[in-house]
């Protein structure tokens, strides 16, 4: 069956955020941690309130956070295997710790840590009838002072301590970040998992920069509050008009050719992107409607994304093939989503494999299972504040125009395969001519691109950061294209 010809059954690879298609993330960065290493995500994470830039690990979540009213990093693996808070408190001009550990003030940095481990044991003694020196029932597995992390003086500790299911280890650090600012990196596991935790902690801490210039951090910071201005104020009416914009798109992926005919262009792959308003239960088309809980029918937005992407067997007069179908759900509340997500592996004449994923929200609780290759499931944490849902993602660039305010957004999406939820920021510009608007995304390095619209919100084409581009195209042009080209326009 030909897929361009019948959309039914259609199996394109999805490329990502709509018109921008910039799921091109940059590669993976070694930190180094002794004897071991941890691939880290390109992107680093900001506490802005100290200019302080970490990279976390490739599976873990990294996003900003106040508690108590102090700014945090919060950070932790997909499979919550430990949990790190990196905390800014305000500056203190003498020298005080309170319960948590967070400190602030003149003494240097290896005292005031030295307080917060005598607080901490002292909290676990096994007779507080009296102000001695007494055992504590918490244990000190490391110390060490006259450390550096990011340039900056620091000291550490590592303790057991009880709990109620036995016993929980916990890794601090503490930072002279200058000025009388301390930052605290407080780490807690479990002692089965405390080596999987130390590994990842201390790359966390190997990659630690201070910046005696916040402005990058605050622009960042800057950025999400704008995005989340933008997103509160969306009303349907806004969500109806992107929709529209969006809903029956051809595009075709392609790295054109010098003599400029598109008949030289060496064609990657083509996407059609569908949207509506409909019920949840519809990101299971094959699901009976029969069949429908309550939940499957709740109302709100679908976009549908289904694309393909080729390349030559090497060796054969053979293609492989990527295709793939997305099916994202949003209720009208912003407050649940769900998608499902089938592609498709054809390698030259081999048997097609086939990956699935299912995702499901409700507010800040998100499940997703993978079946496939490998098969496993996960809980990305959400961020209280800066997360937009896949939904929202893929209309972004209609959602943005449409606002016409340039300006940079910064955001927080589980997008393209990623097992955490990753900071994406974007910059909406004017533009004269027919190209009446410009949104560059920039994701690191190879995850750089840049899309054109006209005064109407439509989409004019983008060029990625690898040398390929997007240009739309219709069904039968493209068809008639890749007939010609004799490329796979079937399942084969």
């Amino acid at each position: 069956m030909d897929p361009i010809k019948n959309r039914s059954k259609p199996r394109f690879l999805a490329l990502g955020l709509s018109c921008l298609a910039t799921f091109c993330l940059c590669g993976p960065v070694l930190a180094q941690t002794g004897p071991s290493s941890v691939v880290m995500a390109p992107e680093p994470v900001v506490l802005p309130a100290v200019g302080l830039e970490v990279q976390v690990p490739n599976d873990a979540t990294g996003f900003l956070n106040v508690l108590n009213d102090v700014p945090t990093l919060e950070i932790s693996p997909s499979l919550a295997h430990w949990h790190l808070l990196i905390q800014a408190p305000q500056r203190r001009t003498t020298a005080s710790i309170d319960a948590q550990g967070l400190v602030g003030g003149d003494l240097p940095v290896d005292s005031l840590t030295e307080r917060v481990l005598e607080n901490l044991l002292g909290s676990y003694r096994v007779d507080r009838s009296s102000t001695d020196a007494i055992e504590s029932r918490a244990r000190v597995l490391l110390r060490e002072k006259g450390l550096v992390v990011g340039g900056r003086p620091a000291s550490r500790f590592y303790v057991a301590f009880p709990d109620r299911e036995g016993e929980r280890v916990r890794m601090y650090t503490l930072v002279d970040a200058g000025a009388g600012q301390m930052v605290s990196f407080d780490l807690m596991c479990d002692p089965a998992d405390e080596r999987e935790a130390r590994v990842a902690y201390l790359a966390i801490l190997r990659s630690a920069q201070f910046s005696a210039n916040t402005e990058v951090a605050v622009a960042r910071a800057v950025a999400l509050e704008v995005t989340e201005a933008l997103i509160s104020s969306l009303t349907k009416s806004d969500y109806l008009k992107a929709i529209e914009r969006v809903h029956g798109q051809w595009a075709r992926l392609s790295v054109p050719a010098e003599t400029g005919s598109t008949i030289d262009d060496t064609e990657r792959g083509y996407r059609l992107i569908r949207a509506w308003e409909g019920h949840r239960g519809e990101i299971d088309p094959e699901r009976s409607q029969a069949l429908w809980n309550e939940d499957d029918r709740q109302r709100g937005y679908l976009v549908q994304i289904d694309g393909r992407v080729i390349e030559r067997a090497p060796g054969q007069n053979q293609w492989n093939t990527i295709d793939t179908r997305i099916i994202a759900f949003m209720s009208y509340d912003r407050a649940h989503e769900a998608w499902t997500a089938n592609t498709t592996f054809r390698q030259g004449g081999q048997r097609p494999v086939v990956n699935t994923e299912f995702g499901l929200r409700n507010g800040q609780e998100l499940h997703v299972s993978r079946r496939g290759i490998t098969s496993n499931t996960f809980q990305p944490i959400v961020p209280p504040r800066g997360y937009i849902s896949q939904v929202e993602f893929y209309l972004l660039p209609q959602l943005l125009v449409g606002h016409e305010a340039t300006t940079a957004y910064g955001m927080y999406a589980l997008i393209g395969g990623d097992e955490s939820i990753r900071y994406r920021q974007f910059e909406l510009e004017r533009t004269d001519g027919i190209a009446a608007w410009r949104l560059t995304a920039d994701l690191g390095d190879d995850a750089r691109s840049v899309s054109l619209f006209d005064a109407a919100g439509r989409f004019l084409g983008s060029e990625r950061g690898d040398g390929s581009t997007w240009k739309p195209t219709t069904q039968a042009d493209l068809l008639a294209l890749w007939q010609r080209k004799g490329l796979p326009t079937r399942n084969q």
